[in-house]
């Protein structure tokens, strides 16, 4: 009760005063599915093994490994030109060491290879390199199908004096909208659909896909990826999953705006189980001045970036890159993690996916949506929460990359937590108040409903809640009991400014909608639109969202199928 009591007085005294702090809301027993696998990265490990292993990194893209471009371990090239009496399928006119040497490195710390077909960085500006790998007749790539297939054949099942690596990912091409394909774009779709038809057919259980089109191919609505997705739907290309990148976007929301694009425009041509891939991934490519590049707006862009992408319809993502140009992780000195700025944004995002896996209800995310804004250094204020299979684990990612908060209270709802058991909460900020990155460790009673607030982070900031309980849950089958009605109850506080949670019930599975009219029957903002399950949430609603809302009263209205509750609400000014 104590701990409730100063939970209102908090609201109360954010109401009054004005103070710039932020509520959040987590609901524990709101299950939003398994979260994604997003902590995956281009290059390396190189001599950062033991930061890519604190960081959580799951897999890497073999991209500007130039041992691991066709031309470099196999004969099809011969002095600077395609050798178009190649034998593909002779195993001596391989020569496999040096890309055995990077895919090695990858594998015998725990990482789990991205394998990319093509050619690195370092040969776009050679048009000997770029230009097609097409076949003594200029028409065909059956020879290159032939090299991939023999790739795959090496190092998943034992070919040539290979291995049994088990790559589950192999991307074809890099980029061939920009400078990685000298050819027409054709001819490239033609080569695609050779190559990916192939690989479905000797290898149906992997995953075959790309092309890893340009960022400026889906942003600037160029006709390049439209083209290709139409072309692979007319002549029944396989495509497991379709690879993406997006650069020079400020506002870190835009990859759940581009996403969904990406994934309408999958599904309408019927590519509904193609996977949607985003193979790059950073805030500006090669500019490692820009002050957004490794920095603590750096690294709330990557955390915002990636709890974005959990809203959206992408399925992975690589960062681009885990070390060299625009990295994240710095060589280790003596085996120990030297992190930029960057990979803390990373980081955190890692640890609450490896160690809370399980996505929950979190509410009071404050972002801009639409095209228009994507480019935008905008309103951006993220949390996301995860809780561990034990239901005895909670974390909780806050990024304020662009907002006037600078504090926050996150209030805790139906946690299975006893009061005779007890919570150890670690707090860790990245931002340049601190020494680049500070941790925090209390502990508190257990509760069903727990409030914590973290002050001193203003944007940009990243904070990782871990709360710990050791004791005995509450009654399993208590916990996962069904209201008894649907039921909406009056928001919390109220009248309210700017902030405000509206709490409901529901008895039944139902597509629930919360809406926001004025008094006049204006739409103000929708709130829920989606399938839930029966349980307990608490939805926040800001007047800062809806700029230009004046003081008075409001209503809001929860339909759930057919059954349909409204209230009142005030808002002060």
């Amino acid at each position: 009760m104590k701990r409730i009591l100063t939970f209102l007085f908090l609201v109360q005294l954010f109401s009054i005063s004005g103070q710039s702090q932020k509520l959040f809301t987590v609901n524990f027993t709101a299950d939003m599915g398994k979260l994604k696998n997003f902590n995956n990265v281009n290059g390396g490990p190189g001599k950062a093994v033991a930061g890519y292993q604190d960081a959580g990194v799951k897999m890497i893209r073999t991209h500007d490994m130039t041992a691991c471009d066709y031309m470099n371990y196999s004969q099809f090239w011969k002095n600077g030109n395609l050798n178009y009496s190649f034998n593909p399928t002779d195993s001596t006119l391989y020569n496999w060491n040096n890309c055995n040497i990077k895919i090695d490195s990858i594998t015998r710390f725990g990482f789990v290879p991205f394998f990319r077909f093509g050619i690195s960085f370092s040969y776009t500006k050679d048009t000997l390199f770029t230009r097609p790998p097409y076949d003594s007749n200029h028409t065909t790539f059956s020879k290159f199908s032939e090299v991939c297939k023999r790739t795959i054949m090496h190092y998943n099942n034992g070919w040539a004096g290979g291995f049994a690596k088990n790559i589950t990912y192999w991307e074809i091409w890099n980029e061939p909208d920009g400078g990685f394909w000298h050819g027409d774009s054709v001819s490239f779709y033609k080569m695609f659909k050779e190559v990916g038809d192939s690989l479905k057919k000797n290898f149906p259980d992997l995953q075959i896909g790309g092309p890893g089109v340009l960022s400026g191919s889906v942003v600037s609505r160029r006709q390049w990826v439209p083209a290709f997705i139409r072309y692979c739907k007319n002549n029944s290309a396989k495509m497991d999953f379709f690879s993406w990148h997006l650069y020079s976007q400020f506002n870190p929301y835009a990859i759940a705006v581009w996403g969904n694009y990406i994934r309408t425009m999958l599904d309408t041509s019927g590519y509904a189980g193609t996977e949607s891939v985003v193979s790059e991934m950073n805030i500006d490519l090669g500019q490692n001045n820009n002050p957004n590049i490794n920095s603590p707006k750096g690294a709330a862009y990557i955390a915002s970036t990636l709890i974005s992408a959990q809203m959206s319809k992408i399925d992975k993502i690589l960062v681009y890159r885990g070390e060299g140009i625009m990295n994240m992780l710095n060589n280790d000195s003596l085996g120990l993690p030297n992190f930029t700025w960057n990979g803390l944004g990373f980081k955190s995002y890692s640890v609450l996916y490896n160690n809370t896996p399980n996505g929950i209800e979190a509410g009071g995310s404050e972002f801009v949506t639409g095209e228009q804004n994507a480019r935008k250094d905008t309103t951006n204020l993220m949390i996301l929460a995860g809780r561990s299979d034990d239901n005895k684990s909670c974390s909780i990612l806050i990024s304020n990359y662009n907002s006037s908060s600078n504090s926050c209270t996150i209030s805790l709802q139906n946690l299975p937590w006893q009061s005779s058991g007890t919570v150890t909460v670690t707090k860790n900020i990245t931002n340049n108040l601190g020494n680049f990155f500070t941790q925090s460790t209390e502990t508190i009673s257990g509760n069903s409903n727990l409030s914590i607030t973290v002050n001193n982070i203003p944007a940009p900031s990243v904070v990782l809640l871990r709360l710990a309980y050791t004791g005995d849950l509450t009654n399993s089958e208590a916990e996962k009991k069904t209201p008894a009605s649907f039921q909406l109850a009056q928001n919390f506080p109220n009248p309210f400014n700017p902030e405000t949670i509206i709490s409901y019930q529901l008895n039944q599975k139902s597509h629930v909608t919360l809406e926001v009219f004025d008094i006049v029957g204006n739409n103000i903002a929708l709130l829920v639109d989606r399938v839930q399950e029966p349980g307990n949430y608490h939805v926040p609603f800001s007047s800062m969202k809806s700029k230009g809302l004046a003081a008075g009263m409001y209503f809001y209205r929860l339909k759930a199928d057919n059954q349909i509750a409204v209230k009142k609400m005030v808002l002060l000014r």
